[in-house]
């Protein structure tokens, strides 16, 4: 958004603090609504855009890829391409538990599906999709800059003064406005049932302390993405480490192993994973921090 504003109206810079204040004000009221099937028009909405996203950064990469005649004679190596990178290789493991872990994203739109029994081969079908695009979308990025891919956001490597780059920016903003509110509504569903469980139901005051509230993560959030963005891949590994090991392996193989498991093999298979788990955790957590 702030680079779309500065190439728009040529100003050399503006502070991102306005750009904040500004998101908090459009999102916090959609934050406070209660019903997500109002965001299900949005959410197909949501869902084109990202596909237009690919395909526009895609294409110029193609183009890029195509009417490059300095780097044509260049092998791969001299690109600054590397096939491993030993130094941030264990921090993608973290990054992938954040990727597929979309819990977060999946219980309000199964809450919502009219044929839940259809629901895990859709499941499994988006899952299998998204794997493939993101082996071929992220070779295709690192192929295109190599070690000169710097930006944690592949958009922010696009040209800012570009039409097409400018709609797609924009579009993808509008995207956002339908995408947030579901993806926060588990988060806040959690917190508000910590926070007011013992407040009287159905009262202006509670309402507005939930609201308030909602704001509170909405600003969070912004002051996270202001200030921490150049390290947005760090740290989305980190949490994907330490959170995605847990919520994802370690509880489930737990719960499995307390209520469901009657074998001895079942049960070996979950004290396994727990302990996998727990070791993939300290080891890849270690190896992001230092």
């Amino acid at each position: 958004m702030r680079s779309t504003v500065l190439a728009l109206s040529g100003m050399s810079d503006l502070r991102q603090e306005y750009f904040g204040l500004i998101v908090l004000a459009l999102f916090s009221p959609l934050a406070w609504i209660r019903k997500i099937e109002t965001f299900k028009i949005g959410f197909m909405f949501g869902f084109a855009m990202i596909i237009v996203t690919v395909i526009t950064i895609s294409t110029f990469c193609i183009s890029m890829n195509l009417g490059s005649t300095s780097t044509q004679d260049l092998t791969l190596e001299q690109r600054g391409f590397n096939p491993i990178n030993y130094d941030t290789y264990f921090s993608t493991i973290g990054f992938f538990f954040f990727l597929f872990e979309g819990i977060g994203g999946l219980m309000p739109i199964m809450s919502a599906t009219k044929d839940r029994e259809v629901f895990p081969y859709l499941l499994c079908g988006a899952l299998g999709f998204l794997c493939i695009m993101y082996i071929i979308f992220g070779e295709l990025c690192y192929y295109t800059f190599g070690s000169g891919l710097t930006k944690p956001i592949i958009m922010e490597m696009m040209p800012a003064d570009n039409p097409i780059i400018q709609v797609v920016k924009i579009l993808f903003m509008i995207n956002l406005v339908f995408s947030y509110p579901l993806t926060i509504f588990i988060t806040n569903l959690i917190l508000e049932g910590f926070t007011f469980k013992r407040m009287k139901q159905n009262t202006p005051t509670r309402k507005w302390l939930k609201n308030c509230q909602r704001s509170l993560v909405l600003g969070s959030g912004i002051v996270c993405a202001m200030y921490l963005r150049d390290s947005l891949d760090r740290i989305f590994a980190l949490s994907g480490t330490l959170l995605g090991t847990t919520v994802v392996m370690a509880i489930p193989a737990i719960c499995h192993y307390k209520l469901l498991a009657k074998t001895k093999g079942e049960k070996i298979l979950d004290v396994a994973l727990v302990v996998v788990a727990m070791n993939v955790m300290v080891f890849c957590t270690y190896r992001i921090i230092i």
